[in-house]
């Protein structure tokens, strides 16, 4: 996944390159270029006008990234008058096709064509143009490659400074807690948690299934005489959730419903169980994990994910910030090898900074999820190679008292 990331970021960032070099470099002159409503009414046959169209579609072609829409402006006049002589009398689309090989095969003709409406440096306008683009690019491809390396240490920095924080405090059930364990650190991220403990009384499990079911292919295609049907696939996948309601009578006698989904903890009517949690956004309780102290199981829930969790949108605004800027400099250099000369004042202006804002923001779209899952992850797995094994070790200790 992260080396598809780093492709996606490295084909924005020479998307980048080639917009700045195109908004600069100088195109062919496309004016010389005669419409089709001239060349259709010039003297002449259909065949003579189609091979004009057609070697002027050609220069067009050659003409660069201007002479596109043009070119395609031949191509449907060509394409119309193919149409018509191919529907047309046989011996005439025959008569047609010969007189437009010999046309087409002819030097003169062509050369005529060209020196008529002044296209002769067509192609030598789109070969210098196409030099002076690879010279640009090779001179900037070490500045690409420092922009993709300020995404990459960018990213990471801004989501562990930006996230930085202390969750909402509870003082709920925490006097059981020794001080140690109140209050939980993992790399950037504080929170308080709160302390249950009980006898099962009862345990409700239930069982959801759901069947997601699509199709693919079916449909017919006709060519010609012949009608061929693809078949029609049917997948089916069947997703199962498993939902535990533990009842739980506390030392007041009072009874409280632990819910889990799709936990591993196993329990039944008797045993004794402590839990720590933290507060939910709905202000109940999100269990972060259960001790059984019959089985001696300790096992962790989906909460702590969730209390690992990374804010990603300002981290996400200061990498795209960042990253566009390395973008607007490296642009730069791409101008000044292209032969323009920007003051790097000029560049950073109001006016410049869309486009390498919104090619930064998809790539940092990419990078900081990234990041704040790899964080997520770490912050987890420090819970539970320190923090966890301090609860089983005070939850013992409550066994054995």
């Amino acid at each position: 996944m992260h080396n598809l990331a780093v492709r996606r970021i490295w084909l924005f960032l020479c998307v980048a390159g080639f917009l700045a070099l195109g908004a600069r470099a100088q195109t062919h002159d496309l004016a010389r270029f005669p419409s089709v409503e001239r060349v259709l009414a010039e003297p002449g046959d259909d065949a003579e006008h189609y091979a004009t169209l057609k070697v002027l579609s050609e220069a067009a072609q050659m003409a660069g990234p201007a002479g596109q829409t043009l070119f395609g402006v031949y191509y449907n006049a060509l394409n119309d008058i193919d149409f018509r002589m191919r529907n047309g009398d046989a011996a005439a689309y025959v008569a047609f096709s010969e007189r437009l090989r010999e046309r087409l095969a002819a030097d003169e003709f062509r050369s005529g064509v060209r020196a008529r409406f002044g296209l002769d440096g067509a192609a030598p306008a789109a070969a210098e143009e196409s030099d002076e683009l690879d010279r640009a690019l090779r001179a900037s491809v070490p500045y690409w490659i420092a922009v993709l390396c300020v995404l990459l240490i960018a990213s990471p920095l801004f989501v562990f400074a930006l996230d930085r924080r202390r969750l909402p405090a509870s003082a709920r059930g925490r006097d059981s807690l020794p001080d140690a364990l109140r209050t939980v650190h993992v790399l950037g991220r504080s929170y308080d948690v709160d302390a249950h403990s009980g006898t099962v009384v009862e345990k409700e499990s239930s069982i959801e299934q759901r069947l997601h079911v699509h199709t693919t292919g079916g449909g017919a295609t006709v060519i010609g005489d012949h009608v061929s049907v693809a078949p029609t696939q049917v997948h089916a996948h069947t997703e199962i959730t498993r939902k535990d309601c533990l009842w739980v009578r506390d030392a007041a006698g009072a009874e409280h419903a632990w819910n889990f989904t799709n936990a591993a903890l196993q329990a039944r009517a008797g045993h004794a169980l402590s839990a720590v949690s933290r507060p939910a956004a709905d202000g109940g309780a999100e269990f972060l994990l259960a001790y059984n102290h019959a089985t001696g199981q300790l096992d962790t829930f989906g909460g702590l994910a969730r209390a690992h969790q990374p804010r990603r949108l300002a981290a996400w605004v200061a990498t795209t910030v960042v990253a566009a800027a390395a973008i607007l400099f490296a642009m730069r250099v791409v101008v000044d090898a292209s032969g323009d000369t920007v003051s790097l004042g000029a560049m950073y202006q109001l006016g410049n900074w869309p486009a390498p804002l919104g090619i930064a923001g998809v790539a940092a779209a990419i990078c900081v999820p990234l990041c704040a899952a790899a964080l997520r992850g770490l912050r987890t797995r420090a819970f539970l190679a320190r923090t966890a094994p301090a609860f089983r070790r005070h939850f013992e200790t409550r066994t054995r008292v």
